[in-house]
C-alpha cells in the first residue's frame, strides 16, 4: 500500500507572476489554501489555475509511483 501521507507533502512549482520566484508549497497546502504568498516579493499565487493544478497532479503521479515503487520493495 502506498503512503498516503508521503503524498500529500509532495512538493510542486508555484510561480509568482510578478518576479517569476518558484515556490513549492505541497499538495496538502494547496488542498487547503486557495493562494501562497511569494516569499520575494510578497505578491499573492493563485494555486488554483490551470497551470498550478496540472503541475499538483504531476507532482502526486510522481509522488504515487515513487510511494507504490517503495511499498512494493
Amino acid at each position: 500500500m502506498p503512503d498516503t501521507i508521503a503524498i500529500e507533502w509532495a512538493q510542486f512549482d508555484a510561480e509568482c507572476s510578478q518576479c517569476h520566484f518558484m515556490e513549492r508549497p505541497t499538495l496538502q497546502y494547496a488542498k487547503q489554501h486557495q493562494t501562497k504568498r511569494c516569499s520575494s516579493r510578497g505578491a499573492t499565487i493563485d494555486l488554483h489555475t490551470p497551470e498550478a493544478k496540472e503541475r499538483q497532479s504531476e507532482a502526486a503521479k510522481a509522488a504515487f509511483k515513487r510511494a507504490f515503487d517503495e511499498a512494493n520493495r
